[in-house]
């Protein structure tokens, strides 16, 4: 006989049947424990609304709709939900505490997860070395590359008295080793990689070097101080200079700044630049960031703006970063 529940939790169901008197009325009834839920709830975590909460309620599934910064930091925060749904969402916009809640959630708790990829998840996504890429049942890894085109990047790190703090007492300099790694580790033996770093005046922190040479690369990005004014223009035109004389394919300068810079003809310089086929991406730092000079340098360079106030989203930032530059993770299927 079917059965509606007035409420959901754990409810107890007795059945009894009427007959003749035989003595007993023990085997005259029975109970059963059954834990009874609700409609399922799935939380769809995404940049930006899409059709996939449409189809679900179409289909009689309850959504809950919720930005990834507002994804609790831990796995019972995330008990009421059936499974999570993460839509095209970048390791950047999770925090590390947020990664480990939901690698938790499903792992222990059971939870299910449910990744949609895009051009901003999974390798271009900076999964890789993460919680997420623990729980997912893929490899981050491009195991096989064929065809990938050389690589020089030059990162540019403001070093500015500007930047001496980040957030709390963490000192912004203090990411230089870190965003060096995280790029130097995704290039190929023979890539190039060189460091600029600028206060008043631009300087090579790491001249430009192959890969395989990373321990003196990250040996020299250590030196990094923090002091001085700020000039981004010579910085940028100094990572240039080196570019547009080199032979690899991709040629691409990653700016780490938060944009307090002294005045310079930056439209003129990235527009020779894209001209030349050298791409720039801009990664604004900082509450105190100014972010239209940011995403000016990205759109006028070619490449890709970010923002961000979370110092442990850099590394993972700046993997994704370079691996769409790359596009070693893309694969076009016509």
């Amino acid at each position: 006989v079917p059965q509606v529940a007035r409420r959901q939790g754990v409810l107890t169901y007795t059945a009894s049947l009427t007959a003749e008197p035989d003595g007993t009325d023990a085997n005259n009834r029975a109970e059963a424990v059954v834990m009874v839920r609700g409609v399922p709830v799935v939380w769809y975590v995404a940049r930006q609304p899409g059709m996939l909460p449409r189809l679900l309620n179409a289909q009689g599934v309850r959504v809950r709709s919720l930005s990834p910064e507002a994804l609790p930091v831990t796995a019972a925060g995330m008990r009421e939900a059936a499974a999570v749904m993460l839509d095209d969402v970048p390791a950047h916009r999770l925090s590390p505490a947020q990664m480990i809640a939901l690698r938790d959630y499903v792992g222990r708790a059971g939870g299910g997860l449910i990744a949609v990829g895009g051009p901003n998840s999974y390798g271009v996504g900076g999964y890789a070395g993460t919680p997420l890429e623990e729980v997912l049942p893929v490899s981050m890894d491009v195991r096989h590359r064929l065809a990938i085109p050389s690589m020089a990047i030059i990162l540019v790190i403001d070093t500015s008295g500007s930047m001496g703090a980040f957030g709390t007492q963490i000192a912004k300099v203090e990411l230089a080793k870190e965003t060096a790694q995280s790029v130097i580790d995704l290039l190929g033996e023979h890539d190039v990689l060189g460091v600029v770093a600028f206060d008043q005046e631009a300087r090579w922190l790491a001249a430009p070097t192959e890969a395989r040479h990373r321990d003196r690369v990250i040996e020299q990005v250590s030196r990094i101080q923090a002091g001085g004014g700020t000039n981004m223009y010579p910085a940028i035109r100094l990572a240039y200079e080196y570019l547009r004389h080199s032979a690899a394919k991709v040629r691409h300068v990653i700016v780490l700044s938060d944009g307090q810079t002294d005045p310079g003809d930056f439209q003129t310089l990235l527009r020779r630049m894209a001209a030349d086929k050298i791409t720039a991406s801009a990664v604004a730092i900082g509450a105190d960031a100014d972010l239209e000079l940011m995403q000016h340098v990205a759109r006028w360079g070619g490449g890709r703006s970010y923002a961000t106030r979370d110092l442990y989203s850099i590394p993972q930032i700046l993997t994704a970063e370079a691996l769409i530059a790359s596009r070693a993770y893309l694969v076009e299927e016509r």
